[in-house]
């Protein structure tokens, strides 16, 4: 049997060619003398149409008018059809489909990720291309010879049937695909109030992330400081004491004269120690990505997320769009025996790794792909990452080894001393004493502090009540983990996106000096409007999560009629709110800032960087080419994979004229670096 293996991308085919010794070759996949042969896609090649293009001819009209009286859509009028996204992406597709007519059958070998995108990928194509003959779905934890091995061996037959992810996927796709009438109700009543800002971008997650911002923000203007004052006891060593307190206690005062009062009345007193505990601490949690990238953005490291996946696809790092927190004990195993490597790269003594055995809190029975860690291939030194990868690249691994290390390392121990003063047992104290640092010498050793003092004398005490912190990464992150909301990819991936400026949407949010996150004047006017709906609430978007994993599970197509029945009934709540938030508008951010207002008349002046999404990874590419700016409209089509052409006044020998120059997006590479930019195809004639 003569089979084709579909990749997802071609650095993915590069590897399965490692694997497999060849881009063609002979190997036992369902017979004994099966053959096969390598292709790849580029990610997603094809997208949903239009509205207008989905629906029958005589409503396209109703469709492509941006008015809220055509507003809710009703989905019945979807047929849910597909183009390519890019002229390249219709190339793929036409090869794809030709060599397809050669083989008996055709591997799926698209990512095998949470969201159940790879699926989607793969279902897609064949769809496209009318393929109708056997179809096989290979499932594999990461690009490793050993893992496409094994994926080979354990090929599951989707020729009559269709994958529970892809379901997942398409259920994803389609109701983030309903939400674009969130955007426009959102920016026709932005419009209708005359706050001319742009596109008020509103969507699953994207709404979230803009309220927490925006909401925390709120919180930190109107935050009044409130003292209190109280006495308490300082020690010789620096021990503070102090009172337990609850509400309704009256020794905590707004009155710093009561609170030096008390004091006046507390003499000298003696430290006594009442309890000494020994405890261990286990080594923290493996990371996910939304961890990683808030802890190296808080460094000043930018573009984690597109240098992550680039090591990923050389296989120095695990895959990165993993829903796990834990490993199993073959991913364990694997990269046990690579400990001592991978200690000497990252400059940590390999002494320290003492324990051979996985803790439980670390282990998980089943993982599609395990936590973010360490790859199974190990650089010679940091120098190897650093040349390849930059600087970003040495802190990702440098991070991810030293958190994978530290479960190979013995536990924390240390001693919790407790003491009360003698004549005030109700002022109590106490601290921690490393015992044995274990891990800790690999994340950072614990300091020794003084042990109680032999005198402690009162002082009067001022606190406040708490301010609320400000919105960072690492706070939006961890309110969107205890909420259960996104992966961590998809966090990193979204709050990426909020911060990019196109020419065509301007960003929702931006990052201060100190590294947290603000809302533009056109996020604030996004998270009023979108104030109380259900598209900005944590829980709602968890019961979509959980809704979208019971059509996982089903593996029916009827499961998306339920995700297109949560849409309704969210659609239908939130439209009345969306428009009730819009006569609060003026009350809630004041007149429309002129400054924020885009002229329909201004000259467009192109900004350093353009954005696009390639392959759901955010690029970025220069907006000119030998002193030509290109306009709105040809940044759309190169946007869009398609070639366009110009004149360019040119100077020879003291003549002008013109040629013509063609072309379009391409990677290139200059030095060494690897960039996207305009690539001309054919100069043309003068």
């Amino acid at each position: 049997m003569k089979m084709m293996i579909l990749c997802e991308k071609d650095t993915a085919k590069q590897n399965f060619k490692l694997a497999l010794g060849g881009n063609s070759g002979v190997r036992r996949l369902i017979t004994d003398s099966d053959t096969y042969i390598l292709e790849s896609a580029n990610g997603h090649l094809l997208s949903l149409v239009s509205p207008d293009m989905q629906v029958s001819e005589y409503k396209k009209e109703y469709y492509r008018k941006w008015d809220i009286k055509n507003l809710p859509w009703n989905k019945e009028d979807f047929n849910w059809s597909k183009e390519p996204i890019r002229a390249t992406d219709f190339e793929d597709l036409e090869r794809i489909k030709k060599i397809s007519k050669e083989v008996d059958a055709i591997i799926v070998a698209t990512d095998n990720d949470p969201s159940g995108e790879g699926d989607v990928i793969g279902a897609e194509i064949l769809s496209y291309i009318g393929w109708k003959k056997k179809t096989y779905r290979m499932l594999f934890e990461d690009e490793t010879r050993k893992s496409i091995n094994k994926a080979l061996d354990n090929l599951v037959d989707i020729t009559d049937s269709v994958t529970g992810k892809y379901l997942k996927g398409v259920a994803r796709q389609r109701f983030d695909y309903l939400t674009m009438q969130y955007t426009r109700l959102a920016t026709l009543l932005s419009l209708k109030k005359g706050y001319s800002y742009g596109v008020v971008r509103a969507g699953r997650l994207k709404s979230l992330l803009v309220d927490i911002v925006y909401q925390q923000e709120l919180a930190i203007k109107n935050y009044k400081r409130v003292p209190y004052y109280e006495a308490r006891y300082s020690d010789d060593n620096g021990h503070m004491f102090s009172r337990f307190f609850k509400a309704g206690m009256d020794f905590r005062t707004p009155f710093s004269a009561e609170a030096v009062k008390e004091k006046n009345t507390l003499n000298e007193d003696t430290p006594v120690t009442v309890e000494v505990v020994t405890l261990e601490k286990e080594p923290p949690d493996l990371p996910d990505l939304a961890t990683l990238n808030a802890v190296l953005t808080k460094k000043g490291f930018k573009d984690i997320l597109k240098v992550y996946q680039k090591m990923y696809h050389q296989n120095y790092v695990s895959y990165p769009r993993t829903e796990d927190t834990v490993i199993t004990q073959e991913q364990y195993s694997e990269l046990r025996v690579l400990a001592d490597r991978i200690a000497e790269v990252v400059n940590i003594d390999k002494n320290l790794l003492t324990k051979t055995e996985i803790r439980e809190k670390h282990l998980g029975k089943s993982c599609a792909h395990g936590a973010n860690r360490p790859g199974t291939r190990v650089p010679k030194d940091l120098k190897e990452i650093k040349n390849k990868f930059g600087s970003v690249g040495v802190a990702i691994y440098t991070y991810l080894a030293t958190t994978f290390l530290a479960i190979c390392a013995e536990n924390y121990v240390y001693e919790k001393h407790m003491a009360v003063l003698d004549n005030h047992p109700d002022y109590r104290s106490k601290y921690d004493k490393p015992i044995k640092q274990g891990f800790q010498e690999i994340l950072g050793p614990k300091g020794i502090p003084k042990g109680f003092g032999k005198k402690a004398t009162s002082f009067v005490y001022e606190g406040s009540n708490v301010k609320p912190n400000a919105p960072t990464q690492s706070f939006i992150f961890r309110y969107l983990k205890i909420k259960g909301v996104g992966t961590g990819a998809t966090r990193v991936a979204t709050l990426e996106e909020l911060v990019a400026e196109t020419d065509k949407l301007k960003p929702l949010l931006y990052q201060k000096a100190d590294g947290s996150y603000g809302v533009t004047e056109l996020g604030k006017l996004s998270a009023v409007l979108m104030q109380g709906s259900n598209i900005a609430n944590a829980d709602v978007t968890k019961m979509l999560q959980d809704l979208q994993n019971k059509v996982e599970h089903e593996s029916d197509e009827e499961g998306l009629d339920r995700i297109y029945e949560f849409f309704d009934m969210m659609f239908g709540v939130d439209l009345e709110i969306i428009q009730e938030n819009a006569e609060m508008l003026f009350d809630k951010i004041g007149s429309p800032k002129k400054e924020a207002i885009q002229m329909s008349n201004k000259k467009y002046n192109a900004p350093d960087k353009h954005y696009v999404k390639v392959n759901g990874v955010l690029e970025s590419y220069k907006p000119s080419y030998g002193g030509h700016t290109f306009t709105e409209k040809e940044l759309e089509m190169l946007d869009r994979g398609k070639s366009i052409e110009y004149y360019q006044r040119m100077n020879v020998g003291g003549k002008n004229y013109k040629k013509l120059i063609k072309g379009r997006l391409a990677y290139q590479e200059y030095k060494g670096h690897r960039y996207l930019g305009f690539k001309p195809e054919n100069l043309g004639k003068q």
